[in-house]
């Protein structure tokens, strides 16, 4: 019994030793707020982290912009310098490379209640069709950053209750581990891929200059190789037509619940979706071999024309027909263009050249349908065949 008294004395002492070095440990990272979640730097350098899903978080909440480009790894390479000077807004550039619509879209809920003066929003409308995930599937993903975007201070303090970003911290500043990204010193250049010496490597030579290191770019080589199965009819689609319909519901979901709520909920901004341009390479491979899958995409952009019909604040620029996506050399894989066209891009949105309406929908697929029947896949096919055999990478 005698021991009693001092088994709780001791654990009374642990737990309170315990709470204070938790205590320092998420002190000393709130001090330092790598992502700026809380504040803007403190007696350092100001810097940015590329791992958007922390970092968009503090950007928006202790950055001014008026205008916000919320894209896929399509548009992470468009400058916030060019786009403000074309739109006349201080547009920051928070796309997501590898992100999908629903992320986009919290992450946009978030910055439009915390900036009632914003007046620009480009949120771009590109699914991966070729891929069996969809947006509802990506629960855990979801959760992994959601937190920061709910306005709970509380909620954001779990981001820095970590030892290994503790001594990270203290021991070596960059802390690309720790901080999943590389430290960036402008905000212009926050996700950029061009700021790698590879990149401009990748454009220039179509499928020969395309990096197998690449993960998209290889999947799109071997994408292509399998593309004479499509051709010949000798080819089994992946997707049954329970996944079809399912992933069509989901993405009508998505289009209605989260992308046409906050169009009508925000009247006084101004959304500009858009339809990113894609290689027509991309879009043969599948109007010649999966009409179920570019049969999907036509359903989405008539359901969101539809949708809009009659809002005054939102137009939809589909991009696809631009006369760049008719040359593969200027892609980096089927989908990534050359950041030498971000231009055209923004003033072809700014200027409404190619928006769709309730009136022109079925001609822009038409010509979209027209020009990728006029692909000659087995060209393509050949090129993707002799790049494997070419290369070290492990052929199938």
């Amino acid at each position: 019994m005698g021991d009693a008294p001092k088994k709780f004395l001791n654990l009374n002492w642990f737990l309170k030793g315990l709470f204070a070095v938790l205590f320092f440990i998420v002190g000393t990272n709130l001090f330092i707020d790598p992502w700026q979640i809380f504040h803007k730097p403190i007696f350092r350098d100001t810097y940015f982290y590329s791992y958007p899903q922390f970092q968009n978080a503090g950007v928006i909440n202790n950055y001014n912009f008026t205008g916000v480009i919320f894209s896929s790894s399509n548009g992470v390479n468009i400058s916030n310098k060019m786009a403000s000077e074309i739109f006349n807004e201080q547009v920051v550039n928070l796309s997501v490379s590898g992100n999908t619509i629903l992320p986009r879209t919290i992450m946009l809920e978030y910055a439009l209640k915390r900036h009632p003066d914003l007046k620009l929003v480009l949120l771009s409308l590109d699914f991966d069709f070729e891929e069996k995930h969809s947006d509802l599937e990506l629960n855990d993903f979801i959760r992994s950053f959601k937190f920061l975007y709910n306005d709970s201070w509380w909620d954001d303090m779990r981001v820095y209750a970590s030892v290994d970003l503790f001594s990270c911290l203290l021991i070596n500043w960059r802390c690309e581990h720790s901080l999943q990204g590389e430290k960036r010193k402008e905000l212009d250049e926050l996700y950029r891929d061009y700021v790698m010496p590879w990149y401009d490597n990748q454009f220039g030579q179509g499928i020969k200059s395309w990096s197998l290191d690449d993960p998209t770019a290889l999947k799109h080589i071997k994408r292509l190789k399998r593309a004479r199965k499509k051709i010949s009819g000798n080819f089994k689609s992946r997707f049954t037509l329970e996944e079809v319909s399912k992933f069509k519901k989901e993405a009508r979901e998505i289009l209605e619940k989260e992308v046409v709520r906050l169009i009508k909920s925000y009247p006084d901004v101004t959304f500009k979706l858009f339809f990113p341009p894609i290689s027509i390479v991309y879009w043969a491979n599948l109007v010649q071999g999966e009409t179920e899958l570019f049969n999907r995409h036509v359903e989405n952009a008539r359901f969101i024309v539809e949708q809009t019909k009659g809002l005054q604040n939102v137009t939809i620029s589909a991009l696809e027909n631009l006369p760049m996506t008719d040359h593969l050399f200027n892609y980096k894989d089927l989908i990534h263009y050359n950041r030498k066209f971000n231009r055209k891009v923004l003033e072809s949105i700014h200027l409404g050249q190619y928006n769709l309406t309730p009136d022109n929908v079925d001609e822009h697929v038409a010509l979209l349908k027209q020009r990728a029947k006029a692909v000659d896949l087995r060209t393509y096919a050949d090129l993707a065949d002799q790049k494997l055999k070419t290369s070290d990478s492990q052929t199938f």
